[in-house]
């Protein structure tokens, strides 16, 4: 969380990222990470949708507290 108790996703985004160049949609991409409700819904999918082009994306959650 930041100093203004939103959270911090700086992290994620970043390691989402790292895989840019050689994501293209047709990939599954698995969130091992203890997020806040939504976070792969809200935040994930879409950063995942701009970042190939397609409205469609393969997205799984792992929470760490049960990985």
């Amino acid at each position: 969380m930041s100093g203004t108790h939103e959270p911090y996703f700086t992290y994620i985004r970043q390691a989402v990222q790292s895989i840019r160049d050689v994501y293209d949609g047709s990939q599954l991409v698995i969130l091992r990470s203890t997020v806040s409700a939504g976070t792969t819904r809200n935040v994930i999918v879409p950063f995942l949708q701009d970042m190939c082009g397609k409205s469609e994306v393969l997205v799984s959650m792992c929470p760490e507290r049960t990985a």
